[in-house]
């Protein structure tokens, strides 16, 4: 199981460098189901590693011009405090059996991965919907998109994904910016996000598997550059087609097992 783990993390660092940070959605099924790490601790470890591939991606884009570092700090402060809100205040007093009906019942991890895969489909419908996201007719003030800011960070606290999916659509609506910039930017929010709240979440957990966090760092950044000379010699579209019907096809097989669990 743990050599399947490996080459999921492979496929994954490919996924990371063709599409940036959409691809770090497999992280935590892959924690979850090949290394049988608990959804909230793979949460922990899945923030480590979005964090660390997306500031790899971020000081590429950064080099490039490609960050808008205003709107990212104005995204990603807010979306910081719902990142470790919800990891520090909501997740740890959610009772481990949420709902009890006999032949079915509902757990804290159950609804953490019941939410993802919901997660899941969302992010594949973005990446097969043709085109780019229109712009808001009217840019938000500031407390509108440090809202937005605040809700995606919770979100990404909670099933413990970057969220990238999210944040790029929402920087090309409500800021404006251009897919390329959007896409820069939102690796720059997704580094922070992810890191600092790993850091957050570290100081209160034990000794966690920090060989193993190595490994798939390693394997994972490989599978990102390997990728990101791949999106050079395929077409963007085929390629974002095939990724999203992947993850459509996961996470309807992760919601429909979650649903029938007992």
């Amino acid at each position: 199981m743990l050599t399947l783990g490996y080459l999921a993390t492979v496929l994954m660092g490919l996924a990371l460098g063709l599409f940036g940070g959409g691809g770090s959605i497999l992280t935590v099924p892959i924690l979850v189901y090949f290394f049988g790490l608990e959804p909230v601790l793979a949460g922990t470890y899945s923030l480590f590693l979005v964090g660390l591939t997306a500031a790899v991606g971020a000081a590429h884009a950064l080099r490039r011009g490609r960050v808008d570092a205003r709107r990212g700090f104005a995204f990603a402060v807010p979306g910081l405090v719902g990142v470790v809100g919800v990891r520090r205040g909501l997740l740890p007093a959610l009772p481990e059996e949420l709902l009890n009906l006999g032949h079915w019942h509902l757990t804290r991890s159950g609804l953490v991965m019941s939410v993802f895969a919901v997660l899941m489909v969302l992010a594949a419908a973005t990446l097969l919907q043709p085109g780019s996201p229109r712009p808001a007719a009217a840019r938000p003030g500031a407390p509108g998109f440090a809202l937005r800011g605040l809700g995606i960070g919770a979100l990404t606290g909670f099933v413990g994904a970057g969220g990238g999916f999210l944040i790029t659509p929402a920087l090309m609506v409500f800021a404006r910016l251009p897919l390329a910039t959007a896409a820069g930017t939102s690796l720059f929010v997704l580094a922070m996000n992810g890191m600092l709240a790993f850091a957050a979440d570290a100081a209160h957990l034990g000794a966690l598997d920090w060989r193993l966090l190595g490994a798939l760092s390693v394997i994972s950044l490989a599978g990102i550059f390997a990728g990101a000379e791949l999106a050079q010699r395929v077409p963007e579209a085929r390629l974002k087609r095939a990724f999203g019907i992947f993850v459509l096809v996961t996470g309807s097989l992760i919601l429909a097992q979650q649903m029938l669990r007992s």
